[in-house]
């Protein structure tokens, strides 16, 4: 699925927000955030967007690519 197809499917809970420019995955146990730089991302449901830099993003088929996102409109936070 494309974001434009995506875009198209209406969801009253979901809320849009700036994307994070790094990486919010949270790695061990010491919960530290990886903050590597954003390469995809993912919606969440009433959150906005979840950052992934390039690794995180290859485990998630479902996130887009951060040009894709930012050449539709969407921002950095």
């Amino acid at each position: 699925m494309t974001y434009q197809q995506w875009k198209l499917l209406p969801n009253k809970d979901w809320i849009t927000a700036p994307i994070s420019p790094t990486c919010e995955v949270m790695m061990g146990f010491g919960r530290k955030i990886c903050l590597k730089p954003t390469d995809k991302a993912y919606p969440t449901m009433g959150h906005g967007w979840m950052a992934l830099c390039a690794l995180h993003g290859k485990k998630h088929k479902e996130a887009f690519d951060i040009c894709e996102l930012i050449s539709n409109g969407e921002t950095f936070s």
